[in-house]
């Protein structure tokens, strides 16, 4: 891992951590749900063929049982929209296609 990766890491760490004070500032931790998973690929993992990737991972959770990671989970299926094409989107109200 590169310097630069490390230093993003420790600068996320630090965003995280500063998230979690504010947790504890406003005294919410008894009504939320939070879950913060960031992982970041070694380079050289990226450009390799093989089938496996190391990867560095930080992470936060507040979530008291598995109903409630079960809850996140969920969220996070139905809010997430994989990046489309920017020309598709463009395109397809026109009835262009460039295949």
């Amino acid at each position: 891992m590169e310097g630069k990766d490390t230093q993003f890491l420790a600068e996320m760490y630090h965003l995280v951590k500063k998230m979690e004070d504010l947790i504890e500032e406003f005294e919410v931790k008894d009504r939320l749900l939070a879950s913060v998973v960031i992982g970041l690929f070694n380079e050289e993992d990226m450009d390799s063929e093989e089938d496996t990737a190391q990867v560095k991972t930080m992470y936060s959770f507040h979530l008291d049982n598995r109903d409630e990671l079960e809850v996140i989970k969920d969220l996070m299926d139905e809010m997430y929209q994989p990046e489309e094409d920017p020309l598709d989107g463009l395109l397809g109200d026109l009835g262009i296609s460039l295949n």
